[in-house]
């Protein structure tokens, strides 16, 4: 076994790239289309990030390959895996060939010995699973629950019928409500410049519930929103952008951002306006999202990470998604306490409310 390292865009690392992904099945987060398109168009701008790979080499064959970014912050170093808050799911990609408890934990002690200088490893977003199989990186070390994922199994499944009944009929006088109220319709984005408008609103009307809710604003800077508005022109194939919404006569009043590879369609970015708000048009538009997926024949409809209430209503399983955090100098503990209150803010509506309150007097 050996250990190669590279930085992006290394012909040969592209080339083991290629031939992991031909053999395996992996969340769309994790391919090497989205990593390429999330580093070109929103990582390189950060000029406190740099991005490299490791690959492990058994039999001259590539067998996983570890994404990492090193930040600078201030006086610190963190290491953590590619893709900050625009990545649902991060993980390291392996062939399943070969794994099993002792063989990944012999290449991360091995691999820990390559890494740069760093404080602390900060890996977020970890998921449980990697499709219907046990996730081979959480063997490797002590992670911690962090959030929790769910996923709908739409195998075998060719109509609603796993959704409950007074679901269904609540949805279906709502529609009816909106209909009354003009013509009211759900359409899928065919065009660019049909992109660029309601992913404008899309991400107009999130700031504006995140603002009211105290949630941390993911889509604050504007190279954030940019990569969002690019999506369309950027052309990911194998990981496709998929952009809807309802409308009344000319009037959007809900959408949706999500992706969908050969398998799965990804619940990413929902919002609405709030003054439809009586006639849930979001869950609305999920349903028609969902019987969008089942006849397009997907395996799984993915409500994406995020414990919301309204997800198992859907009739959708529950993934654990992890977290591992380890500190590697004196400078890295005070991080990742840091770190830790950070995700207890996180889950309490309370202390986020005063969090903000906090960072708007000091921005003041």
């Amino acid at each position: 076994m050996r250990i190669e390292k590279y930085y992006f865009l290394d012909n040969n690392l592209i080339e083991y790239w290629n031939e992991i992904e031909s053999k395996n099945n992996f969340y769309g987060f994790q391919s090497q289309e989205w990593i390429i398109n999330w580093i070109e168009n929103l990582g390189l701008l950060n000029k406190k990030l740099t991005f490299f790979f490791y690959v492990v080499i058994e039999n001259e064959k590539p067998i996983a390959i570890f994404p990492f970014e090193l930040k600078k912050l201030y006086f610190f170093k963190i290491l953590s895996l590619i893709g900050d808050n625009q990545t649902d799911y991060k993980s390291p990609i392996f062939d399943k060939e070969y794994f099993d408890e002792r063989s990944i934990k012999r290449i991360w002690v091995s691999l820990k010995n390559h890494l740069p200088s760093h404080d602390v490893i900060n890996f977020t977003n970890v998921p449980e699973n990697i499709g219907l199989n046990k996730n081979p990186f959480l063997m490797a070390e002590r992670f911690e629950p962090y959030s929790l994922s769910f996923f709908i199994n739409l195998s075998n499944k060719n109509n609603l019928n796993f959704i409950s009944k007074r679901s269904l009929k609540d949805l279906d006088r709502y529609t009816r409500r909106l209909s009354e109220l003009g013509s009211f319709t759900f359409k899928e984005v065919k065009t660019e410049d049909e992109f660029k408008k309601i992913i404008k609103f899309t991400i107009f009307q999130k700031i504006k519930r995140y603002k009211k809710t105290g949630g941390l604003n993911h889509l604050s800077k504007l190279e954030v929103q940019s990569f969002y508005k690019y999506l369309f022109k950027n052309k990911l194939i194998k990981f496709t952008p998929h952009l809807t919404y309802l409308s009344i006569d000319n009037e959007i009043i809900a959408s949706h951002l999500g992706f969908y590879d050969a398998d799965r369609y990804y619940y990413y970015m929902p919002t609405f306006k709030e003054k439809y708000s009586k006639y849930s048009p979001g869950r609305i538009l999920l349903k028609n999202l969902i019987s969008n997926s089942i006849s397009k024949k997907h395996k799984f409809f993915d409500l994406t990470i995020g414990e919301e209430s309204y997800k198992e209503k859907w009739g959708a399983n529950k993934m654990q998604i992890y977290q591992f955090i380890e500190a590697s100098s004196l400078k890295g503990i005070l991080l990742k306490i840091y770190f830790v209150l950070i995700n207890k803010i996180k889950k309490s509506p309370m202390l986020r409310f005063y969090y903000l309150k906090f960072k708007k007097f000091k921005v003041l």
